[in-house]
C-alpha cells in the first residue's frame, strides 16, 4: 500500500515538472517570436510609446471608450459570479465584483486557476471556501465555450487566408448554429436524470462533474452562458477598437476574427499566469496579422493597451481591495 502510494506521488511530481517545462518552453518560444518579428520590422521600445503619443483625437477618445469598458467587462463576469455562488451564500453585486478583481490579482502572480480560486475565497465565509470550486469551474467552462465556438472563425481566416468571403460567411454562419446547438445540448444533458443516472454508475471524473453540473438547472446555464458571451463581445470590441486606433484599418469582419484567434490562442496554450500570458497574446496577435502582411507596430501597441487597461489595472485595485479584506 505504502509502495503505490509513493509511486503515485513521484507519477504526480513528474507531471508537474514536464507541464511546468512545456509552458516555460511556450514562454521562451513566445519571447522569441516577438523578438524576431520585432528586429524584423525594425520596431523598438521608443517606437510603442510614441506611437501612443502620436495618435489623432478620434484615438485618444478611442482609448477612453476601451477604459469605459474595461469595468463593464468585469461588472459582466461579477454578475455571473454572483449568480452561480447564491446558492452557497449571497453576495451583494459590490461583494462579487470585489471577489472577481481580488481573484485576477492572485492569478496575477500565481499558477492561474490556483490564484483566481484562493482570492475568489477571500469574501466568502471560512465554512464556505471550499464549496466554491465548483463555482469556479462552471464559470470557467461557461467563459471557454464562446472562445472556442468564436475561436474557430478566428482559425478558418487563418488557415483559409485567401479563401472567398462568401464561404467565410457561411462558416462563421454555421458556428453560431454550432453554439447555439452546444448550449441546448447542455441543458438536454442535465435536465435529462436518466443520462444522469447513467454517468452516476461510472466512477469517473466526467461522471461526477456532470453530476455536480447538474446542480444548475438549464435555464441557469443559459443565463451563465448570456452573461459569457456578453463578457466576450465587450472584450472583442474593446480589442478591435484598440486595433484600428493604433491604424490597424482592416475590414470589420477580419478585425474580429483576429480576435477570436487571439482570445483561442491565450485560452488552449498553457501559461504560468496572467503575466505570461501576456506574451501568448502577443505572439497569436504577430501570427494572424502577419499572415495577411500587416506590421508589428499596431498589434503590439493595441495588444499591450488592452493587457494594461484589463488585466493590469484591475490586478492593481484587487491587491489594495484584497488588503482591506479580513480574512
Amino acid at each position: 500500500m505504502q509502495f503505490n502510494y509513493t509511486t503515485s506521488i513521484l507519477k504526480e511530481r513528474k507531471f508537474i515538472i514536464a507541464w511546468n517545462a512545456l509552458k516555460a518552453v511556450i514562454l521562451i518560444s513566445c519571447l522569441a517570436v516577438i523578438l524576431l518579428r520585432v528586429r524584423q520590422d525594425h520596431v523598438k521600445l521608443y517606437d510603442l510609446v510614441a506611437n501612443i503619443s502620436k495618435l489623432p483625437l478620434y484615438g485618444w477618445a478611442g482609448i477612453v471608450l476601451i477604459s469605459m469598458l474595461a469595468p463593464i467587462n468585469w461588472l459582466l463576469e461579477a454578475l455571473k459570479w454572483k449568480f452561480l455562488t447564491r446558492h452557497i451564500e449571497k453576495l451583494s453585486i459590490r461583494d462579487a465584483f470585489r471577489s472577481v478583481v481580488i481573484g485576477l490579482s492572485f492569478g496575477f502572480a500565481t499558477p492561474r486557476a490556483l490564484g483566481d480560486y484562493i482570492g475568489r475565497t477571500l469574501v466568502f465565509r471560512h465554512d464556505n471556501k471550499l464549496k466554491i470550486i465548483l463555482p469556479v469551474f462552471v464559470s470557467r467552462m461557461a467563459q471557454l465555450i464562446p472562445t472556442l465556438m468564436f475561436g474557430m472563425v478566428g482559425m478558418s481566416f487563418l488557415i483559409n487566408v485567401n479563401t472567398d468571403a462568401d464561404v467565410l460567411q457561411w462558416r462563421v454562419s454555421g458556428l453560431f448554429a454550432a453554439l447555439i446547438l452546444i448550449f441546448a445540448g447542455i441543458a438536454f444533458l442535465t435536465k435529462n436524470n436518466r443520462i444522469v443516472r447513467k454517468f452516476k454508475r461510472f466512477e469517473n471524473f466526467a461522471g461526477r462533474l456532470l453530476l455536480q453540473i447538474s446542480r444548475y438547472s438549464p435555464a441557469d446555464l443559459i443565463r451563465v452562458s448570456g452573461y459569457s458571451v456578453l463578457r466576450y463581445i465587450v472584450f472583442s470590441g474593446q480589442f478591435m477598437i484598440a486595433l484600428w486606433i493604433f491604424g490597424l484599418h482592416a475590414e470589420l469582419l477580419l478585425l474580429f476574427a483576429g480576435v477570436t484567434w487571439i482570445l483561442l490562442a491565450k485560452s488552449i496554450m498553457p501559461s504560468f499566469n496572467f503575466l505570461s500570458d501576456l506574451g501568448i497574446r502577443e505572439v497569436s496577435a504577430i501570427v494572424f496579422f502577419g499572415a495577411y502582411n500587416y506590421p508589428v507596430l499596431p498589434v503590439l501597441s493595441a495588444s499591450l493597451l488592452i493587457w494594461v487597461i484589463n488585466i493590469l489595472l484591475p490586478a492593481l485595485s484587487g491587491v489594495v481591495l484584497a488588503g482591506k479584506t479580513k480574512i
